[in-house]
């Protein structure tokens, strides 16, 4: 049986993403183990802002899919820059950052600087029925 990761990876690659940037974070650390023999490159990154401007700048130059993980919380809101930076140039850039469900709902749990609200003001969701812009 595949693990969540890996089935988030064999998407990725079915949708034709060769590479993608991040700065490595507990969050998502099964994503991480899927990609080790995936075929799929990763850069690792020093900062959130500037992953997602090199996803951006990735799906510029190439023509692929321009792909950003980040760690929740301040991950999230560090990569805000380059979100906001591929959404103003009318760029598809997908940034993945993970909201634990809480104990009491199965909703994203409220973080005070949550991707949800920090995100809205400079991008689009990928999925506009979704209560979150950027919840896997």
């Amino acid at each position: 049986m595949k693990t969540g990761g890996q089935l988030i990876v064999d998407t990725l690659k079915a949708n034709g993403v060769e590479r993608l940037f991040c700065v490595p974070g507990e969050s998502y650390l099964a994503v991480l183990d899927a990609l080790v023999d995936s075929g799929v490159g990763v850069t690792v990154c020093r900062q959130e802002g500037g992953a997602a401007m090199m996803a951006d700048s990735w799906g510029r130059l190439t023509g692929k899919p321009g792909i950003c993980f980040v760690t929740r919380g301040p991950g999230a809101t560090n990569a805000t820059a380059g979100l906001h930076i591929a959404c103003s140039s009318a760029r598809s850039s997908a940034t993945p950052a993970n909201a634990k469900p809480s104990r009491k709902s199965s909703t994203a749990a409220p973080l005070p600087n949550s991707p949800n609200g920090s995100a809205r003001s400079t991008t689009r969701p990928a999925f506009p029925n979704s209560s979150t812009a950027l919840s896997l």
